[in-house]
């Protein structure tokens, strides 16, 4: 893998929703302005990064360097630090104060602000205010990074990093590290195999009940998708189970049929009329079919006969 220390100068493409973006580096191994595709978020052009990656030959633009993973750099770089701390990331901060830091505390200025603000104070003309906003500037970005980190560690494309980290903030790691599989419900793109990928490679199990419940929930959202129906029937649970999960794993999921239906009591006469068609229709081109059955005899869901089975279940496998 490439590792290439620079700067972002220009964007040539940015999705706000994907966060794939293509842009222009400026980098210390290279002359030329090397042009580099893949996912970020939270980005400026004031930063230092460390983009890694590695070239590909992209069909219509030609070479460029794909992004796997990326790091903010704390330059050592007396007149880079200068520029960067009266950019306009640090507002009320002009060439003259950020001289006086780096001329305070030498070329580890930044690194030493982030371990201790207070280093501050040795500064000629720092306020307050001034140390508070600097110290801000320079630790926002801790927690992405932490996030980031997380991610690499464990192996897993950043391709989602932007979009996971919108949807849960601050418990962005709190979410990846305990509830992985929360990410299928919460975030649409993301499926089951992403989701079972990410708990698998932080130490999540094959037989862990919170994989498998979200299999059997996702299996039948998209059987229920893919065929338009407000119902699925266990085979097609199983059929649709199985392009996540094994023969094994489908051992361990204990059925339960749940008698529902339509409450004719509560329809009104034009809806009952309605039904009582529909059923007529059903039962001359596919028979007395399970769809049929369904909606031929009328279920109270709020009945306790019909609750009992479903809580004795519960209990049993709970």
């Amino acid at each position: 893998m490439l590792k290439y220390t620079g700067y972002i100068r220009k964007i040539r493409y940015y999705s706000e929703s994907s966060h794939y973006i293509v842009a222009l580096l400026e980098v210390e191994e290279d002359q030329e302005l090397l042009t580099m595709n893949g996912y970020m978020s939270n980005f400026n052009d004031y930063d230092k990064y460390a983009f890694y990656g590695d070239f590909e030959i992209h069909p219509k633009y030609g070479q460029q360097f794909k992004l796997d993973h990326y790091e903010i750099v704390l330059s050592t770089d007396e007149e880079e630090i200068i520029k960067y701390l009266s950019s306009p990331l640090f507002k009320g901060i002009g060439p003259t104060q950020a001289k006086y830091i780096v001329d305070a505390l030498g070329e580890n200025a930044l690194s030493l602000i982030k371990e201790d603000k207070h280093h501050l104070d040795l500064v000629k003309g720092m306020t307050v205010a001034k140390r508070e906003l600097i110290y801000e500037v320079l630790t926002s970005n801790d927690y992405d990074q932490e996030v980031t980190q997380f991610f690499m560690g464990h192996g897993i494309s950043l391709r989602h990093i932007g979009i996971i980290q919108e949807t849960y903030k601050e418990k962005t790691l709190e979410i990846l590290q305990n509830h992985p599989y929360q990410l299928v419900e919460d975030i649409d793109g993301i499926g089951f195999k992403t989701a079972d990928e990410l708990a698998l490679k932080t130490g999540g199990t094959l037989d862990n009940p919170d994989r498998l419940k979200a299999g059997v929930i996702y299996s039948i959202k998209q059987s229920c998708f893919s065929s338009g129906s407000m119902y699925v029937f266990y085979e097609e649970i199983k059929k649709a189970f199985s392009v996540n999960f094994d023969e094994e794993d489908l051992k361990k999921i204990k059925p339960f049929y749940f008698q529902s239906g339509l409450n004719y009591e509560k329809m009104g006469g034009m809806d009952k009329l309605l039904m009582k068609i529909y059923a007529f229709m059903l039962k001359k081109t596919e028979g007395e079919s399970e769809a049929y059955k369904m909606i031929r005899h009328s279920y109270d869901i709020s009945s306790k006969e019909l609750i009992i089975p479903l809580t004795e279940y519960i209990r049993s496998n709970g």
